[in-house]
């Protein structure tokens, strides 16, 4: 079980002010350290692309925008230096995965390289990981066709070197793919929702959670959340969020369960130990564990319940604790 020294919280930014409130989740920023710059990239629904850099050192903050249309974020760093940013774009009546890399640390960005091109009316949800100079990515597909509309099976991509042909478990494809089998067919009355990726040794580990649609309960309703290896999933809580990709991730071998003032630490992959659990004040929306501690990115207020559905304060925070 690893040790992490919560501390008191040593740094607190905000890095953007959304100019209206809002009223789902689906803004998944992401955030890495390039030398002594904190990165992030940021959307809403559907938005513009936001990348904002902040400078632990001259306290610059700065923002460029980097695309539009987008909505969640992904962001990584290869052991060759590249950067890769993933997110997804809309496009007409569908939604795609897309990459962007940069070879300078961020400064500047490649253009825009589509993964994933699906069937009209799907939108992939997405999480990913890298190993080396690969990128492993991991996604279920909402159809807005029918009539109970849900979150349906899992799929995994994974690149080649460079990033030109990528592997779904059965085949290789060029890009951009159009579809791809799936290595986990979930139950047809349950809606699934991925947390993390990771390749284990040679296992690829997926983390996610199955629960009752939205149309039947409330949007942030208690779900259980789920551990996919070789194809297979096991159970492991039924304390898990239903929020896009911020609700759990790995770090080593510890599975992290993410709620909305809390933290769930479930011991390793390979076998159940105590579960600690670390209070926070803020709803965090990304994380990052270093050797200097914990940090990440948070909005700043509780879920606030109108009526018209959810929606919280739109203030993104830079968190750090020592």
């Amino acid at each position: 079980m690893a040790v992490l020294d919560c501390g008191r919280l040593d740094t607190t930014i905000c890095l953007h002010e959304y100019d209206k409130p809002t009223s789902n989740d689906h803004g998944s920023p992401a955030i890495i350290e390039l030398g002594n710059r904190i990165v992030a990239f940021y959307s809403w629904h559907t938005s513009e692309l936001f990348q904002t850099s902040y400078d632990t050192q001259s306290k610059e903050i700065k923002t460029v925008i980097l695309d539009s249309l987008a909505t969640y974020n992904q962001v990584f760093q290869f052991k060759s230096g590249r950067v890769v940013l993933l997110y997804n774009k809309s496009v007409m009546n569908k939604r795609t995965i897309s990459l962007r890399y940069s070879d300078d640390g961020a400064q500047s960005w490649s253009e825009e390289i589509v993964i994933l091109d699906p069937k009209d009316d799907e939108f992939p949800y997405f999480v990913a990981n890298v190993e080396d100079n690969k990128i492993v990515i991991a996604y279920t597909i909402y159809n807005q066709k029918p009539t109970n509309r849900q979150h349906r099976n899992i799929f995994s991509l994974t690149s080649d070197n460079d990033l030109s042909s990528w592997y779904d478990n059965y085949e290789y494809h060029q890009l951009p793919i159009t579809e791809s089998k799936p290595i986990y067919l979930s139950p047809d009355s349950l809606d699934v929702n991925i947390f993390d990726t990771d390749i284990n040794g040679n296992v690829l580990d997926i983390l996610f959670t199955m629960f009752e649609p939205y149309y039947s309960k409330n949007r942030f309703q208690s779900a259980k959340l789920y551990l996919l290896q070789n194809e297979e999933a096991s159970y492991i809580s039924d304390n898990a969020t239903t929020v896009y990709s911020t609700g759990g991730f790995f770090y080593g071998d510890e599975i992290f369960n993410v709620q909305r003032n809390k933290i769930e630490i479930f011991g390793t992959r390979r076998g159940s130990l105590e579960v600690k659990q670390l209070f926070y004040n803020y709803q965090w929306r990304e994380i990052r564990i270093s050797d200097e501690g914990i940090y990440g990115l948070a909005s700043d207020s509780t879920y606030i319940n109108n009526g018209q559905g959810n929606s919280w304060n739109t203030q993104l925070l830079f968190l750090k604790y020592k």
